[in-house]
């Protein structure tokens, strides 16, 4: 059957319930502070540039454009943290043409990490532009928050969307700037998954699946739910109901002016609604956002700074000449395939087939297909029904 963790430890599968932090925590007073974490075992070394190729001297030529990996800060800094898209677990990849659109779970907690503990910076802003996704990536988005806000003024501030696992991650803050137009709320979770075998039956193609236990096939597309697989996701999908209520209750506390039961239920409000019902705490842009951040920090002259921050294009395009420097890996789960190729997602097979529709119409069919690759992959999410036209703010 499923489990959730606290359910695995319960049932003995697991040993402990915690964050990464706890992990490491654990490890060094196992270990020793002095315990030194390969990071990198098992990678590839550097590449070596070879100057007497011509591409080896334009790859040296862009490693000298790029100049140095970090520069120091010249004053105090308000730090801007963007949640931007659905939220999955893992790292994703850079594109030469511009972000992928996905709130990767793994760099934003890196970024929220890296600005608690950088002392040039005085306060944090997340910004929120998001309808939601994994549940695992969103929780460990908000314990980074919660990270933050121990150690510095911070702030979230909402863009268009901030719905289902977008509100999620902004429990973490006591303070939440919206705009009056801004869809949020969807406090509640998503079940279910594709049961593809007719579709396949109808172009002639069958499938021989072989399996071993009642609930083997729990998440699989060959057939619909049993009556006990569809009791199994609904005992699943309430606990994680009931720790998104509770994060909420536990952040808004007596500012929310009706009882949970009565917010929840996946209901979607607008900035201003979500005002009323103390969803969140006032109406404002990210300017404001960053202006308020400042006040609580007492700082008259800063500078905003993007973390992490932005690659151009040569980096990009060079990004694998040096060794990374991050302090850990974790592969996303559309790359995790064990050394062979990886797998095509349903978006790439269909955007070729797309060509014709306009920019707006291509984009919803491909939030769509993000939805349900995600919860096919995963089975229950937080992640908003709702698909917004609209140009990004």
């Amino acid at each position: 059957g499923l489990y959730s963790a606290r359910r695995a430890r319960e049932a003995g599968l697991i040993d402990a319930v915690e964050y990464r932090q706890d992990f490491v925590a654990h490890l060094k007073n196992e270990f020793g502070d002095e315990a030194i974490f390969d990071k990198k075992y098992g990678k590839k070394k550097a590449t070596t540039v070879d100057l007497s190729s011509p591409f080896g001297l334009l790859a040296l030529w862009a490693q000298l454009l790029q100049g140095p990996s970090q520069r120091k800060a010249a004053r105090d800094q308000i730090a801007l943290v963007y949640v931007d898209g659905p939220i999955v677990p893992g790292t994703g990849e850079d594109s030469l043409f511009g972000t992928s659109g996905i709130a990767y779970s793994t760099p934003i907690r890196k970024a929220l990490d890296r600005v608690a503990d950088d002392p040039n910076v005085k306060g944090v802003v997340l910004r929120i532009n998001s309808p939601g996704g994994s549940v695992v990536a969103s929780e460990i988005i908000l314990n980074a928050t919660r990270r933050v806000k121990a150690k510095k003024p911070f702030v979230v501030s909402m863009g268009d969307v901030a719905g289902s696992g977008g509100y999620y991650v902004a429990c973490g803050t006591d303070m939440i700037f919206a705009d009056a137009s801004t869809i949020t709320g969807s406090i509640g979770v998503v079940g279910g998954k594709f049961a593809t075998t007719a579709m396949w039956n109808k172009v002639g193609i069958t499938w021989h699946a072989t399996q071993r236990g009642a609930r083997a096939g729990i998440l699989s597309s060959a057939d619909v739910f049993s009556p006990q697989e569809r009791e199994a996701i609904r005992s699943w999908m309430n606990e994680i109901y009931e720790a998104f209520k509770s994060h909420v209750v536990a952040a808004r506390g007596e500012r929310l002016k009706k009882k949970i039961d009565q917010i929840a239920g996946g209901r979607v409000y607008t900035g201003q609604q979500a005002l009323e019902l103390g969803l969140i705490d006032r109406i404002g842009g990210l300017e404001d956002a960053i202006a308020y951040v400042a006040k609580q920090a007492k700082l008259e002259k800063y500078e905003v700074r993007v973390v992490p921050r932005p690659k151009n294009f040569v980096e990009i395009l060079f990004g694998d000449l040096a060794e990374s420097k991050a302090e850990d890996s974790q592969l996303s789960l559309a790359t995790r395939t064990g050394g062979r190729p990886p797998v095509t997602s349903i978006g790439e097979l269909v955007l070729p087939l797309l060509q014709g529709l306009d920019a707006r119409r291509v984009r919803a069919i491909r939030a769509a297909l993000q939805r349900m690759e995600l919860m096919q992959r995963e089975g229950v999410v937080l992640m908003m029904p709702e698909i917004v036209f609209g140009s990004p703010r």
